[in-house]
């Protein structure tokens, strides 16, 4: 084997040399990105109506890595009011101006287990100003969560009363609400064996749908079938 063969082979022996340890170093990374610390964090929204709409925010954390994570606050950063503030909101909030900072009390996840929490701290009214929420685990890294446009959560509340009644007689109550909310049909019932309906003495019976027909086709089979034979006392439930 001449000089040039020799040289030929070396240089494809490097080549494959310096592959080989570009993969075992991609290999090893991604192990340790698998192996790593890491959370996914949204805010749920949830509406509900009886008498009035009812809101309730819902802040989720799921664990995605291998190793344990120990959950230590969250904080949600609100749109300053000043204008000063406002032209550097990052100086405003390391002063803990225009935040609201609740503690976890050191929740572990392991990997794939959830944490749901609710947050109270989060009005409806001021939801248009929160600008980010994050979450802070015990080695103070820090988690971006995901959270619903104010578009979003205003579509949520949009509600159309459909149907809407009490009827009653000497022994029995029904209460009927019909309702479309954030795109969702509903139907709810308060029902009791007496002449009038209480918190702690009504039954409820509830029904969703995904669209009107549905809704409408249900709806007057309870009240023109199930709710008269209800206060006829022929039947006993709704």
């Amino acid at each position: 084997m001449d000089t040039e063969q020799i040289a030929i082979l070396g240089a494809i022996t490097g080549v494959i040399g310096c592959i080989s340890g570009i993969i075992n170093l991609i290999f090893r990374y991604k192990q340790f990105k698998k192996d790593e610390r890491k959370i996914k964090s949204h805010l749920e929204v949830d509406v509900s109506y009886s008498d009035s709409l009812k809101t309730n925010f819902s802040l989720v954390v799921t664990s995605m890595g291998k190793r344990e994570v120990i959950l230590d606050k969250h904080i949600t950063y609100y749109q300053p009011t000043e204008w000063l503030d406002k032209l550097f909101p990052s100086m405003a909030w390391k002063k803990q101006l225009f935040t609201n900072i609740s503690d976890f009390s050191n929740t572990r996840l392991k990997d794939g287990e959830r944490h749901i929490t609710k947050v109270n701290s989060i009005g409806l009214e001021f939801y248009s100003k929160i600008r980010k929420i994050r979450v802070i685990d015990k080695t103070g890294k820090s988690w971006k969560v995901k959270i619903p446009s104010a578009r979003e959560v205003k579509k949520k509340h949009d509600i159309k009363i459909l149907d809407q009644f009490e009827k009653s007689n000497d022994s029995r109550e029904v209460k009927f609400n019909g309702y479309k909310l954030g795109g969702v049909f509903y139907i709810n019932i308060m029902y009791c064996f007496s002449n009038k309906i209480t918190n702690t003495r009504a039954m409820n019976r509830s029904y969703r749908f995904s669209n009107f027909k549905k809704y409408e086709a249900r709806a007057n089979e309870i009240i023109n079938e199930t709710i008269p034979d209800f206060l006829a006392k022929k039947i006993n439930d709704v």
